[in-house]
């Protein structure tokens, strides 16, 4: 990826509706070639809450990804190799062609190749095409199917085509849809050890059922370099927990200074020695200090020498 991947993914559909933040990046999608619709009927027929989590038989609703792009892009305030752009397929796989042929022009863009859900039909994608993809785009991330003997035949035939990112994992099917909940960890914990233990050098995404920090210290166990969210987000008071063992790893910090570190408040430098961790592990893992000074509207300049005289540290900052 263009710098470093940061610690947090949004993933759909909530992704559609959340920017991109300092401390996160959002799929968006996902999108097919053409269009399936309609969508918001299908969210109001089938997305229903259950004992855990959430279930829906979205199945790719979408306005496809011609219709995404085009509109992205004219909007001036958002730029498309910002996101993450996750993409399947429903009929065939000559769908995966017509992908490539019409993003071929954007290169410079992160994809996510969804080969795990399971209100579609599966697709795979053979080796050729997706070498095609990772020899043209920025970065291949494929997204895994919640179930370990699926997941792990994809996950060898896509490292062995050169693939190094992998997500894991999708929601699982039941009788009423797919669901999303902390039941999804039984097959995505799995899944996410078996790559760090037989491919040790790819990039794990891990995500399904995190909804506390407990679900984080369990998906860094088993090798997960990165964490997506989704359903917690309905829930957004859970997400200091979360933040604080993602990149603090159960360290003590108020939420007060995570609320003034990420974003600021009125444009004023949040004056506590723990909103200056926060940001100093912001600086050194995500690299994104101008991306930080354009929230709180004051110049580089003035932030860097106001920064660096508080702390007396100016190996934090990175020009």
């Amino acid at each position: 990826m263009s710098g470093k991947m940061k610690k947090i993914l949004i993933s759909p559909p909530f992704s559609l509706y959340i920017p991109n933040t300092p401390i996160s990046t959002s799929i968006r999608g996902t999108f097919t070639i053409r269009p399936r619709l309609p969508i918001y009927p299908q969210v109001f027929k089938t997305c229903r809450p259950v004992k855990g989590g959430w279930v829906n038989s979205m199945g790719f609703r979408n306005r496809g990804i011609e219709s995404e792009i085009n509109r992205l892009r004219e909007d001036n305030k958002r730029i498309l190799d910002k996101y993450i752009w996750s993409i399947g397929v429903v009929e065939s796989r000559d769908e995966w062609e017509e992908l490539y042929s019409f993003l071929e022009p954007y290169r410079n863009i992160d994809l996510e190749l969804n080969l795990g859900c399971k209100n579609v039909k599966f697709i795979g994608i053979h080796p050729d095409i997706l070498e095609k993809f990772l020899n043209t785009f920025r970065t291949i991330i494929i997204k895994l199917p919640c179930n370990i003997s699926e997941a792990k035949k994809i996950v060898n035939v896509a490292y062995t085509t050169g693939v190094r990112y992998f997500h894991s994992a999708n929601t699982f099917k039941t009788d009423i849809g797919s669901e999303s909940s902390r039941r999804i960890q039984y097959e995505s914990l799995p899944i996410c050890k078996y790559i760090k233990d037989i491919y040790p050098t790819c990039t794990i995404i891990g995500g399904g059922g995190i909804y506390s920090s407990e679900d984080v210290k369990k998906y860094r166990k088993v090798g997960a370099n990165h964490f997506s969210l989704a359903t917690v987000l309905l829930k957004p008071w859970k997400l200091f927990g979360i933040i604080k063992e993602i990149f603090f790893e159960g360290d003590e910090i108020d939420n007060k200074a995570i609320i003034y570190a990420y974003g600021g408040l009125d444009g004023k430098i949040y004056g506590s020695l723990n909103a200056y961790k926060v940001q100093q592990i912001i600086l050194r893992e995500q690299g994104i200090l101008k991306d930080i000074t354009k929230l709180w509207s004051i110049k580089y300049s003035d932030f860097k020498k106001v920064y660096g005289t508080l702390l007396n540290e100016d190996w934090i900052i990175n020009d």
